[in-house]
């Protein structure tokens, strides 16, 4: 059982307390004598479970695959992901520009430098440039994965 809120400690780890019984809280029933002895000498634990930051849930492409996001409109002029990429794989980043249907110009898949590794917040680049040059509208991001996992994307 869980018990506490989720949070950010120092190190980039977040954690989350808890608390293990041999014992389900509701077998048998609630009575409790009835319990005694199920398990005798199996005490109960407790603990903290712990992920590195940002990492509790991803978009995970054993092979290969595409998705797009919903329009946003960008709070800054560049992202960032926190991914894991194999040494085979890669994630590529293009955007489109809302309501066009076309890509912004040196923001295709074609321009997209390959992401590869490990890292909480590794910065998007095209060509080596990493301005997303949406001109403060509405932008679709859409994503090529090979053997990745997409933990979160970050506009800063």
């Amino acid at each position: 059982m869980c018990s506490g809120n989720l949070l950010e400690y120092p190190g980039d780890v977040w954690g989350l307390t808890y608390g293990a019984q041999p014992i389900p809280h509701k077998y048998p029933g609630r009575n409790f004598e009835m319990r005694k002895g199920l398990f005798p000498g199996v005490a109960g634990e407790g603990g903290m479970a712990t992920w590195p930051k940002g990492r509790l849930v991803a978009l995970q492409c054993d092979e290969e695959g595409e998705f797009a996001t919903v329009a946003v409109l960008p709070r800054g002029e560049r992202i960032r992901l926190n991914c894991s990429v194999k040494p085979s794989g890669y994630i590529k980043t293009a955007v489109r520009r809302f309501g066009t249907g076309e890509d912004v110009a040196g923001r295709t898949f074609g321009d997209a430098d390959r992401i590869v590794g490990d890292g909480l917040a590794v910065p998007v680049t095209w060509q080596g440039e990493d301005l997303l040059k949406h001109e403060d509208t509405a932008v679709i991001l859409r994503f090529q994965l090979r053997q990745a996992k997409l933990f979160g994307i970050e506009f800063y």
